[in-house]
């Protein structure tokens, strides 16, 4: 979708992905970016060399959890319940 460009980043992605380095927490939920992403995953590992905190959230250890400062092991279903912990807290 080359128009949504203009309004909402590149393509129909929101995020510029070289934007990750400036993160001070990045939360990944459901993800193995290292290993899906390896080329992407040079921004969140820069942000990491800059101070930011990396969560992995996900039901299975994996590569990109190795690299996380925590990993949360949840069970398979619950990230809803997890979500809305979240945003309790935050709230």
């Amino acid at each position: 979708m080359p128009g949504l460009g203009a309004s909402f980043g590149r393509g129909a992605a929101t995020t510029y992905t070289q934007d990750l380095a400036n993160a001070d927490c990045l939360l990944f939920m459901g993800s193995n970016m290292a290993e899906a992403q390896p080329v992407g995953f040079r921004w969140p590992m820069k942000a990491k060399e800059n101070g930011a905190t990396l969560i992995h959230v996900d039901p299975r250890y994996s590569r990109t959890s190795a690299h996380c400062d925590q990993y949360v092991g949840i069970r398979a279903g619950s990230d809803i319940a997890f979500l809305g912990g979240i945003i309790n807290h935050v709230l």
